[in-house]
């Protein structure tokens, strides 16, 4: 087994899947980072995101934030989204809104989506049914039930 497949099953644990971008480089970075607990901190995007994942894993939010925001730093709009998605766990709303609107400047409809949610729990319903409405138009199933159930009530 290659280290590549053996990264895709480490993840695959967690339901994940190793980005499609990923270089050879920073396979090798991830894999030494997952199996030898050696960090390497000159990588490439990919390699800040999934090492972001690992520690997201791990639950060291620390490391998860370090990481993710390295790869954001570097334009890996999928780190924002899931830097918001964390911060939202952890109910940090400002910090949420901050990396979903990095995501979803770059069309990254789940982030859109959360937006939308985060503006709900705002109570800011403009921006609210701006956001789901977008994420509805690009057919996204959670903002389509929840643009839906705001006209219900």
């Amino acid at each position: 087994m290659n280290l590549k497949d053996e990264l895709q099953k480490y993840f695959e644990k967690f339901g994940e899947t190793l980005p499609n971008d990923i270089s050879d480089t920073a396979i090798t970075d991830v894999y030494n980072c997952v199996f030898n607990n050696i960090v390497v901190e000159n990588g490439d995007a990919s390699t800040y995101f999934c090492y972001g994942m690992f520690y997201e894993y791990k639950i060291d939010s620390v490391n998860t934030r370090k990481f993710y925001k390295m790869a954001v730093d570097l334009k890996y709009i999928e780190a924002a989204y899931r830097l918001g998605c964390h911060y939202h766990d952890y109910y940090i709303s400002n910090k949420a809104k901050k990396y979903h609107l990095i995501a979803a400047e770059s069309n990254h409809i789940s982030s859109i989506y959360w937006l939308g949610y985060i503006y709900r729990t705002e109570k800011d319903y403009d921006n609210m049914l701006k956001y789901f409405l977008i994420a509805a138009e690009h057919n996204d199933p959670d903002a389509l039930y929840d643009f839906a159930g705001y006209y219900q009530e």
